[in-house]
Order: C-alpha cells, then structure tokens, then sequence
C-alpha cells in the first residue's frame, strides 16, 4: 500500500485520490494481504513439520527461499531457478505462480522432451498449412498459459537456433504463431530451470548470454540435501503418508541421516514409497539401505550400459580404439571388467582373431604390436 502511494507521489500528483484510486489502493493490499495470509496458514497447517507446502526443513538455506519465494512472487520479471536434478525447482516455480495471484494456468514446457524442429511450434502454435504435416490449428503453451505463468524446465537444453527468438519473446512478450501473417501480444509470467551451470554454458557458447542475464534478474538457487540434512527430519514427516501408516522403527533415522541422497528430495520420496509398499513392519534403518543399496546398482547397471552404447557407437563410426576406449581405461572412466567386455565382444565377432579385431577397432597396422602388448601387460586379453 505505501509503495502504491509512493509511486503516485512519483508521479507528481499532489491532489487528492479520487474514489477509484482509493479502490485501486484497496485493491492492491487486498491482494497482497490474501497472498501473506495464506502462507502464514500453511505454516500453522503442518503441526510439527517446518513446511510451506513442499518447501519442507527450517535449515537457513530453506527459509532464505521461503522469503525469495513470496517476494519474486509478486513481481513480473523473470526468475531463475538453478540447482541439481530433484531439489524441488518445479515445485518452487508452482508456488511462485500459487502466490502471483494470477488467474491463467501454470504451464510446463518440458524442452529436452521436444524435438528442435518442432519446438517453436509447441511454444508458440501454428496454423493448419504452415508446414508439411500441419494439418490443423495447434494451440501453443504460450497460449495455453494466457494470464498465467510459462515454465521452461531445463531451458539449457533449448537449442541455440530458437534461443534468440525466445529472448525476443521474453523481453517483448511478443510472438508470431506459424503461419499467421501478424504478431500477438502474450499475457504470460516467465519462470525458468536448470540443473546446468548456465555460466559456464554461456563460456562454452553453448547458451546465449543476453538470454542468460535476461531470465536471471531473479534466481533461486536450490540446495542439494546434502548440504542441509537438517532438514530431511521434516521431509520425511511430511510425507510419512508414504510409509502407509507403518511405525518408524530401529536404526531409521540413522540411516535416512547418513545417506548423501544424490538424487536429492525426488530419491528421498522415492525410497520412503518403496520401503511403505515392501516394509511388513516397522520401517528400520535395514529398510532403507536395502532399497538405497539396490536403486545404486541399477544406477549404476544403466551408467555402465550408456557409457558402453557410446562407445560401440564411435566405434562404428569410425574413431580408434586409442581415443574411445584405451584413453578412458587408463583415466579410469573404464574399468578392467568393461574394457575387457567390449574386447570380448569384438574378439568373438571376429572369429577369435586379435588381427580382425584390430581392423574393426580402426588400430593402424603399425599400432598392432603395441595393442597386443597392452593386452597382455595391463590382463585385459580378451582370450582370458
């Protein structure tokens, strides 16, 4: 309300307000009032558990988010979300449209979901025609989000050609459905994620600065929990809902504390699901690293099977076993079993020869003796 005053001051109007600025004026603390109000009512709401719902924990890193939170909320810049996969960045950006009072929907544009050649059509729509296989009107997110807020989760991924047309979108809220011959003005709050460093990013040309800075005028940075196990006590109360009812039993919290969480507050709601499913009893800290212990290994399964797809596919292509298979096993980006798995394979399909393996691994003729010794020096023969 004095900020409203203040800005009419600004202005030089010295007189009185009229009847409709007065209402103006109501209005506009109204409106704030209603947002604080119902903050401070979800903190009374959760009886034991510091939490703004989902913004669970007391640590300070978690209250200085809570204030950033009811502070961007109400302004119209963009804000920047940052932090590691799972720490709660599309949550944060639901409760910053929650508490904008705006009437539109939140939408997400979920861009490493969307192909390149496609993405300005989703963002922005097209009329039927506007391109092969467009055979009818699409309504695009920025549409969708009329009034609202638009979300771009993990906008690092959003290709560089379609970078310079979303900073345009961004500073002028301006854009051009494809195949509409005329511009249109969008009524849209613009929020933005990512797990990346942006900065770097930028450093690497891989991200346009301009657009940097223009989404960071306000940022929030997520922490890991890790780096604030202060505060799992009051995430796993929050959602003890999970453990369908089941005690908390021995050696729990123990185990729940020591735990790095690298997959942060979305592993966290994971293994509480899993082990309130499974657990017949009390919940015990035995529980949790079970489930811990067996996600790892599948993380671990998958890491490996990616790491080994790579390679065989710059095999395939062309590049020497030098580059994409003997460089990572002296760096240990390779292990003895998985180097030895991907000699195996190559050494079977080629009938047991060391020779035709050289061929397919793009070895030079030169290079053989060299390539026999290192089998031999460093035991990953594949005939062993």
């Amino acid at each position: 309300m004095q900020d409203a005053l203040l800005w009419y001051m600004d202005r030089g109007r010295k007189d009185a307000f009229s009847e409709a600025e007065r209402e103006a004026f109501d209005l506009i603390g109204g409106s704030l009032g209603e947002v604080t109000g119902h903050v401070k009512e979800r903190r009374r709401d959760l009886d034991g558990v510091n939490a703004v719902d989902g913004i669970s924990g007391g640590s300070e890193k978690i209250n200085k988010i809570r204030e950033r939170v009811l502070k961007y909320s109400i302004e119209e810049n963009p804000v920047l979300l940052l932090g590691e996969t799972g720490t709660g960045k599309n949550r944060i950006a639901e409760l910053i449209h929650r508490y904008s009072g705006r009437k539109g929907k939140f939408v997400t544009v979920n861009t490493p979901g969307i192909p390149d050649n496609l993405l300005e059509s989703e963002i922005f729509g097209h009329k039927k025609g506007a391109f092969t296989g467009a055979g009818a009107d699409k309504k695009g997110f920025v549409d969708e989000a009329a009034g609202g807020t638009l979300f771009f989760d993990e906008i690092s991924e959003v290709p560089p050609t379609f970078q310079a047309k979303l900073l345009r979108f961004i500073e002028t809220r301006k854009y051009r459905v494809l195949g509409e011959p005329v511009e249109r003005q969008a009524d849209v709050r613009i929020l933005a994620a990512a797990n990346r460093d942006l900065k770097e990013a930028v450093r690497r040309d891989q991200f346009r600065g301009d657009l940097y800075f223009r989404l960071q005028v306000l940022e929030i940075e997520t922490p890991p929990l890790r780096t604030r196990k202060e505060d799992i006590g009051d995430l796993v109360l929050e959602n003890r809902g999970l453990l369908k009812g089941k005690k908390i039993g021995p050696g729990f919290w123990e185990a729940v504390y020591s735990y790095d969480w690298p997959g942060n507050i979305r592993e966290l709601i994971t293994v509480l699901t899993r082990v309130g499913i499974h657990s017949a009893g009390p919940v015990t800290g035995e529980d949790i690293q079970r489930v811990v212990n067996r996600d790892r290994n599948r993380m671990a399964s998958v890491e490996t099977d990616g790491k080994m797809a790579r390679i065989r596919d710059d095999l395939d292509d062309g590049k020497s076993f030098w580059d994409v298979v003997w460089q990572p096993f002296i760096q240990r980006y390779l292990n003895r079993s998985e180097i030895k798995q991907i000699l195996k394979e190559g050494y079977i399909q080629n009938d047991f020869s060391l020779k035709k393996l050289s061929v397919q691994m793009h070895i030079k003729d030169s290079e053989f003796k060299r390539f026999i010794a290192a089998l031999h020096n460093y035991d990953i023969h594949p005939a062993k």
